[in-house]
């Protein structure tokens, strides 16, 4: 009764008012979306081990530092007049706090410049030892006088070391060189950091004009503007193609336009108030929401297409009158309320997730999905019924008979008999083999990628290892290293201990032995005046001041931490002595972040940095979403119970999806798509979604009448082509994350609806309805 007044009597109000609401939402959604592309974003919050690794990520590798490379084409020079344009106008903006002068001996270990056998500055020593025994050696002189003229060059290429280059690198090949700026803004306001690198971008652009110069921004600052300039295009380019996929398949399939126009006038309106109120939800999208939107109008668009096609039918039977608008409506709402109470089920359990992402993402998923019922439900229905279209007629003639005939049931017989138990089987290899590293969110072919793997290239070693070891005491430290300088997979590390082995120290414990090297060179009178002239003779008088003060070795360590403060960090109690290294292979490449990390949880080795924060938060989300997937399962299992009141039954449409997910990842392995947190949110999401056709085709079944029958097969059909249209357009994301995920929920969705088909011929007796009515 009440739905009855809501179609007919407050036709017009409910139109307005709907219209009213998506006005309102529309603007505060498009206003308020911010984007969060972090990985870290993923991982469970209030946990102490995440917070741990996060304030360390943020403290020591974390920086907003933007590295700008340029390309010398032969011609150095004119990079370095470049770059002195560069630094000026740079300095001219509210971005930037200072360019970074090559004092900090962090820079010269991050770019490699220390990462040198302990025997560079004993050769250094020796090449001037002047002794007695020697003096007449004319062999030894010219030895002396050469390397003399040589370190002479080196110090007058230092002293010559003015305006511009004393801020840039030139790699060993002089194929570019870097500068570095130290960007004003925290990178954790992703707003600032992307206005700010957007601004100095542009600025990149006009020098690199002006001088012919290519020049390429890297560093953690443009990675972070890369990838959340990544996410905000996918998240329009998804929604834009699957709007407009979505509105082929429906123009194809009802071949008529006043219907398209009524579909698209609903959508648009579901997807305003849904943006509208997500923001009091969310706020942001991130790396998991950013493909939700292009879901959820796959997903919501099912019920209009239900509810226009009993519409269209019935108006076509009873001619253009009010009555059948609500009448129409009441005959697919119990189906469709299954379905989305299914739905709803799916991402409702997302909410109980520790991770953010995911509860966010449940959040947006469930807001969409109820406001897409409510509006196809209500705003549609009173939509036809204000506009009195005619939408009866001129439908398309496409016949679905053959969906049920003998043919097809043999052939999907024959289809589900083979096929199934064998890609179950590939299937379940694939989730087993769970797969650490997701695809790249951002492309190969990004600016900050390509200029950063053109840095390691030049300079051979860029950055001092992404995984970071740390240790409680010095002996600890030594032990770990000979563990990682034991296995065949990992580079030799980095530490305080390289520092000391240049200086010759053996015994830890003798402390005026730590500078002993620097003694020699004080003492050395040639290098001493060339030392003097670099004007770094008094710093080597206060570091071997410092030695000979030093009470015990905590305080060589103070020195030392103000020199190269990465090889130490300061908790609450003490302070830890850090080592890193890296894979001697990709680490990001054939799951070897999963092999290493094996190797240091067998040996109870404490590690930090991206790939351990990586390496945890994908085993929790897989833990995470099998346990989902479970309660999902139980869920639409209980729901599916109740509608049809018969176990049988239940059971029956509960395995079809269960297989249909094994189905899917079977033909991933085949495909080579592995098993990542991405993929797996297949679980939930294809059980709660997968189970909507064969609830509409089990109901109409139950009829036992051909029309029915036919006519849910189309929508169901029609319903599963604009849902794999929605994951489809993931394929055109740059992202391959978005693109393996949306081409295995395509396939996901296509078993779902085969084997729904088999279902329903077989179990349901879909055929015989087909073959008993040609018969009468």
């Amino acid at each position: 009764m009440v739905l009855e007044k809501i179609l007919t009597k407050y036709a017009l109000l409910t139109v307005l008012t709907f219209a009213v609401l998506a006005v309102i939402f529309g603007y505060i959604g498009l206003k308020s979306f911010s984007v969060n592309s972090d990985l870290a974003s993923l991982a469970p919050e209030s946990a102490t081990f995440y917070e741990d690794q996060i304030n360390f990520l943020a403290e020591k590798l974390s920086s907003n530092l933007v590295t700008v490379v340029g390309y010398s084409n032969g011609d150095i020079r004119n990079v370095k007049m470049a770059f002195t344009s560069l630094k000026e106008r740079f300095e001219n903006t509210p971005y930037i706090l200072e360019t970074m002068k090559l004092d900090n001996p962090e820079l010269f270990v991050k770019y490699g410049f220390l990462a040198t056998d302990k025997e560079m500055l004993d050769d250094l020593i020796s090449m001037f030892n002047i002794s007695g025994s020697n003096v007449m050696d004319f062999a030894m002189w010219r030895k002396i006088m050469n390397s003399a003229a040589f370190a002479e060059s080196m110090v007058k290429e230092y002293l010559k070391r003015s305006g511009i280059e004393q801020y840039i690198m030139v790699s060993p090949d002089e194929r570019l060189a870097v500068i570095n700026f130290t960007l004003k803004d925290n990178l954790t306001d992703v707003a600032k950091v992307t206005e700010s690198v957007s601004k100095l971008k542009d600025i990149v652009s006009e020098v690199a004009n002006e001088t012919g110069v290519k020049m390429l921004l890297t560093g953690t600052a443009a990675g972070t503007y890369e990838s959340n300039q990544q996410v905000t295009k996918d998240f329009i380019t998804t929604t834009v193609i699957s709007f407009v996929g979505i509105c082929f398949v429906i123009f194809l399939f009802y071949g008529n336009l006043i219907v398209l126009a009524l579909l698209l006038v609903s959508m648009v309106v579901a997807m305003s108030i849904t943006l509208g109120l997500s923001t009091f939800f969310l706020g942001e999208i991130n790396i998991v929401t950013s493909f939700a939107n292009a879901m959820i109008l796959g997903l919501g668009i099912d019920y209009g297409i239900h509810v226009i096609t009993r519409i269209a039918d019935k108006r076509a039977a009873e001619g253009v009158n009010r009555a059948p608008v609500h009448i129409a409506v009441k005959e697919v709402l119990r189906p469709c309320l299954s379905a989305s109470v299914t739905t709803l089920g799916a991402f409702s359990s997302m909410v109980l997730s520790m991770s953010r992402a995911f509860t966010q993402m449940g959040l947006f998923a469930m807001t969409g999905i109820g406001v897409f019922f409510i509006t196809m439900i209500l705003f549609l229905p009173a939509l036809v019924t204000v506009t009195k279209p005619k939408i009866g007629k001129n439908f398309s003639k496409i016949r679905f008979e053959f969906l049920f005939s003998k043919k097809m049931g043999r052939i999907l017989r024959t289809v589900v008999i083979v096929s199934v138990p064998v890609l179950v089987v590939f299937g379940s290899l694939n989730m087993m083999n769970f797969w650490y590293t997701p695809s790249g969110l951002v492309s190969d072919t990004a600016e900050s990628a390509i200029a950063f793997n053109d840095v390691k290239k030049s300079f051979q070693r860029i950055g001092v290892g992404e995984v970071v070891v740390m240790a409680d005491s010095l002996d600890e430290l030594r032990i770990l290293q000979d563990k990682i300088k034991s296995t065949d997979f990992l580079t030799s590390p980095l530490s305080v201990l390289s520092i000391l082995d240049y200086t010759g120290k053996t015994d830890l414990d003798d402390i005026p032995q730590v500078y002993s090297s620097l003694a020699k060179i004080v003492r050395n009178p040639i290098l001493s005046a060339l030392f003097r002239r670099v004007g770094l003779h008094s710093q080597l008088i206060e570091m071997l001041r410092v030695a000979a003060k030093a009470k015990d070795f905590s305080d060589v360590v103070q020195e030392l931490k103000k020199d190269v403060p990465l090889f130490f960090y300061d908790t609450a109690t003490s302070t830890k002595f850090l080592m890193y290294t890296d894979s001697v292979e990709d680490l990001y490449k054939n799951n070897r972040i999963k092999n290493i990390f094996d190797f240091f949880n067998r040996n109870q080795i404490k590690t930090y940095g991206y790939p351990t924060l990586l390496y945890y938060v994908m085993r929790d989300m897989r833990n995470t979403i099998y346990w989902l997937a479970g309660v999902v399962m139980l869920m639409v299992f209980l729901v599916v119970l109740i509608d049809s009141r018969s176990f049988k039954q239940a059971l029956i449409i509960f395995l079809t999806v269960f297989a249909s997910i094994f189905w899917t990842f079977g033909i991933g392995y085949i495909l080579g798509i592995h098993a990542t947190f991405m993929t797996l949110l297949l679980l939930p999401i294809l059980v709660g979604i997968g189970v909507d056709g064969i609830i509409h085709l089990r109901h109409s079944a139950l009829h036992g009448d051909k029309s029915v029958l036919l006519r849910t097969a189309k929508s169901v059909t029609i319903s599963t082509l604009t849902t794999i249209i929605a994951f489809g357009s993931f394929s055109f994301a740059k992202g391959q994350l978005l693109r393996e995920f949306g081409v295995l929920m395509g396939i996901g969705l296509f078993a779902c609806w085969l084997l729904s088909l088999f279902v329903t011929n077989v179990f349901f007796k879909g055929g015989d309805i087909i073959e008993n009515s040609d018969v009468h």
